[in-house]
């Protein structure tokens, strides 16, 4: 086999062996083919068959393949067809071998090229593994940590030493021959020694382990370590465990310093005038002084924590959160901003912010603020910025004026009248802009003025155009920086003195039309003391206006009759709108007897204070005289409709009992045209006699004056006195009043009356409201059958009216007398819904009682 693989590895001798046995067999077959024989020599083609395609594997396949259809063709080329099937039959054993070589060969040379990759693998790992354990002898030795290798014994305890390094030895003061002798607990202090089997029993749960414990020196000293433990599972030696131990003495005295650090940093930031946080770098709050929690207006620091600066709505408005990410990722420094924010808990602040990044090891972990509230500074400037608004915008002239006389301050107004240029300095005396007002004026002005730190009075001003016109000043004394300034503000009241004229001129003009006003005119304080009146009242009274005013009613009338006005003033007022009664007077002037209809409306004056009553009454006589008199026909009208509706009711009583008499008298066949008439005539009687009993309920339509209803009452007062038993009848409505015809408790009776008649399956209705603007909706619900939609409308109609008390069409007019209306909305087959629509002014609330 070696032989082969030498061989093989030569390909020159490979190449000439197979071309000198090719040869050969070639040779020698045309030798054999020549002489006749046909089987002779031929095995000798699978040397270089097997040769070929052991050396080249598929190359020498396709060169066997070659040589063997060149033997089946010197075959065929000396013995014919004869030999054809011999032939075919040798080539395809020759293919086979063929083949089977070069697969064979191919198989073997893989598992060689394997062999050598592991072996190459194996050398390597060899040298990997010599190089890492000459590298972790010398990580073990040189490194400044204490490694101990140690055993596990069968109760769980650390056992003795197998292996120790040099900073072991030296730090512990043992010699490495001392240590092997040693076990754990020979070297631990006396934390370690009591937690040493609960630290064991955790590092073979987990097979890693890393916690703080002491270790004790060959002195007797006792010191802090941190232990990193690894356990490692051997067939021979069982469990062991390899331990670092790092002093940790120094990082402890750290820790303590920076405990301490932190306890001042602390007390300082907890102390601090200005609100402190940080956060991390998602935006979560990791620390948050007092001051920021009353800032906030927080009702803890714990609540405040919740708050994440990155995605809370309130701060994202503000732009923070964006700036806040631009310092965690970009560890951009803002050195001052200020922020308008509202917080959770309602307080609305500046704040001027100085925020920088936190930085650990160079990487930024999240950000700073140190928050300061400007709120009131802010206001402060607010305030400031509107008075120089307000000055600026002021129609009023406003300008501060020294003690010599020069103007130092104008607003825009002064400056555009006296022609000032705003961005310059101010050269203007008040003598330039006033040239009729002298020094020797001025002096005394500005003695009344530190006197009183208050003037007023009316003086005049030029313009740029040198015209002159009258102003209303008023000068304020002021002191700055130890120096006194008079504020001026001048009105000019050119349009005002324009307007005092035409006031007065007006003032005439209404005079003169009240006092031509037919109807009675006055005006009283809020005492019942008369201002005024004009020549109509002056005739009730009997005497002047000047002789009326400054007195009351108890002067000129009764005490009975005064004390009927001064309760009508009083009730006016208390109302706080116009009030209107009617009242029955006596002129003095005549002694002419009147009725008078009086409105009387509270007075106040610009800043909303009540100050009187005004009176118009108006003589209503001849419209009294005229009611009374169309009261009186109504009244004989009813009478004589009462009497013949009473009169038709008895014919139609006696009609009626006749046709049950035909009836039960048998007389009539039954089925004829006969029977159907007599039916149609009772039906015709029956309806002539509902309607008119429905005139003797409409005749009392508006009968009488409207009045309030408490809905809530009359409903129970209805659902109480009727005949409803079986029906569960819920009223949800209180404190709400109905101005309405006194017909209205008939509306609510027949609301029900009609749902328990029409209804079919009714068990409850629910009477129910609600105010919409401008109106008040009341709402009448059963659960029965409902009513149909072809129906809604039809069901208020007058030919629509059957037996069922006053009926829906009656309902609507008792309504609309005072403008409510009413509509079914409800769904055929959840039961009838009816809504009474009450406009604005035909209700109140309780509030309002």
């Amino acid at each position: 086999m070696n032989l082969t693989w030498d061989i093989r590895a030569d390909k020159k001798t490979a190449s000439g062996l197979i071309a000198i046995m090719t040869i050969m067999c070639i040779v020698i077959s045309l030798l054999s083919l020549s002489s006749g024989f046909y089987i002779i020599f031929q095995n000798l083609f699978y040397i270089p068959i097997i040769l070929s395609c052991l050396f080249y594997l598929r190359r020498g396949f396709l060169f066997s393949l070659i040589l063997s259809f060149f033997y089946l063709g010197l075959l065929l080329g000396f013995a014919g067809f004869a030999e054809f099937e011999y032939g075919i039959a040798r080539v395809v054993l020759f293919i086979a071998i063929a083949a089977i070589t070069t697969i064979l060969s191919e198989k073997a040379t893989e598992a060689k090229e394997k062999v050598r990759e592991k072996n190459e693998e194996l050398k390597a790992l060899n040298e990997k593994l010599k190089i890492s354990r000459d590298r972790y002898h010398t990580l073990f030795e040189s490194s400044g940590d204490l490694m101990f290798l140690h055993k596990v014994d069968e109760n769980g305890m650390p056992g003795r030493f197998i292996e120790v390094n040099k900073s072991a030895c030296e730090h512990l003061g043992y010699s490495r021959e001392e240590l092997l002798r040693m076990t754990v607990i020979d070297i631990a202090g006396e934390k370690g020694k009591n937690e040493a089997k609960e630290q064991i029993k955790i590092l073979l749960n987990k097979g890693d382990h890393k916690f703080e414990s002491t270790q004790l020196r060959k002195d007797g000293t006792e010191y802090p370590v941190e232990v990193n433990c690894h356990l490692i599972k051997t067939e021979s030696n069982g469990d062991l465990a390899l331990s670092v131990a790092r002093d940790i003495t120094e990082r402890k005295e750290m820790e303590d310093a920076l405990l301490r650090s932190e306890e001042k940093y602390r007390n300082l930031s907890d102390n601090a005038p200005v609100g402190i946080i940080t956060c991390d770098r998602q935006g979560t709050i990791t620390y948050v002084n007092d001051k920021v929690v009353s800032m906030l207006g927080s009702p803890s620091a714990e609540k405040t924590m919740e708050i994440n600066l990155l995605d809370t709505p309130n701060i994202i408005k503000s732009g923070f959160s964006q700036i806040l990410k631009d310092i965690i990722e970009n560890g951009k420094h803002y050195p001052e901003l200020e922020i308008n924010y509202k917080s959770l808990w309602g307080e609305e602040l500046y704040i001027r912010a100085h925020a920088i990044p936190l930085t650990e090891e160079g990487i930024n972990v999240g950000a700073m603020l140190i928050l300061d509230d400007i709120t009131r500074r802010k206001e402060t400037e607010s305030l400031l910025e509107r008075i120089q608004f307000a000055f600026d915008h002021s129609p009023d002239e406003i300008y501060f004026v020294n003690r010599e006389g020069l103007i130092i301050y104008a607003n825009v107004q002064a400056c555009e009248k006296f022609g000032i240029e705003k961005s310059s300095d101010i050269n203007k005396t008040i003598f330039d802009i006033n040239p009729m007002f002298t020094p020797k004026m001025w002096d005394a002005l500005w003695s009344k003025l530190m006197k009183e730190d208050y003037v007023r009075l009316e003086s005049v001003h030029t313009d740029t155009n040198g015209v002159s016109y009258p102003v209303d000043i008023i000068k304020n004394l002021i002191s700055f920086e130890g120096e006194d300034y008079s504020c001026t503000i001048a009105r000019d009241i050119t349009e005002s003195k324009k307007s005092k004229e035409a006031l007065k001129k007006s003032e005439g003009e209404l005079r003169t039309l009240i006092q031509t006003i037919p109807d009675l005119i006055f005006l009283k304080d809020i005492n019942g003391v008369y201002l005024a009146c004009n020549k109509m009242f002056e005739r009730f009274f009997g005497a002047k206006e000047i002789e009326i005013t400054g007195k009351t009613d108890y002067d000129f009338l009764d005490k009975e009759l005064a004390d009927f006005f001064r309760k009508k003033d009083t009730e006016a007022v208390e109302m706080g709108s116009p009030s209107v009664n009617e009242e029955w007077i006596t002129f003095a002037d005549d002694g002419r007897r009147a009725c008078l209809e009086t409105i009387k409306t509270p007075v106040y004056d610009s800043d909303g204070i009540l100050t009187g009553v005004l009176g118009i009454g108006r003589d209503i006589t001849d419209r009294k005289n005229s009611e009374d008199a169309i009261k009186e026909i109504n009244r004989k009208l009813n009478l004589l409709s009462s009497i013949t509706r009473h009169d038709i009711l008895n014919q139609i009583t006696v009609a009626s009992g006749y046709l049950e008499i035909i009836k039960m008298d048998g007389e009539i066949p039954k089925g004829t045209k006969t029977e159907e008439y007599i039916g149609k005539v009772s039906g015709a009687v029956d309806t002539i006699k509902r309607q008119i009993s429905f005139t003797g309920y409409y005749k009392e339509l508006g009968e009488n004056l409207p009045q309030w209803f408490d809905l809530g009452d009359t409903i129970k007062s209805v659902a109480k006195t009727s005949s409803f038993e079986e029906i569960e009848i819920h009223d949800e409505i209180q404190g709400i009043g109905i101005f309405a015809d006194p017909l209205f408790e008939k509306v609510i009776y027949n609301l029900i009356d009609n749902a328990v008649k029409h209804g079919e399956t009714i068990t409850k209705i629910t009477f129910h409201s609600e105010v919409r603007p401008k109106e008040l909706i009341i709402f009448c619900e059963d659960d029965g059958v409902g009513v149909s939609e072809d129906v809604k409308e039809k069901i208020f109609r007058r030919e629509h009216y059957k037996n069922s008390g006053l009926g829906l069409f009656l309902s609507r007019e008792i309504l609309a007398i005072t403008g409510l209306t009413i509509k079914e909305t409800g769904k055929e087959g959840e039961g009838a819904r009816f809504e009474i629509h009450v406009p604005e002014g035909m209700f109140r609330l309780k509030s309002e009682n």
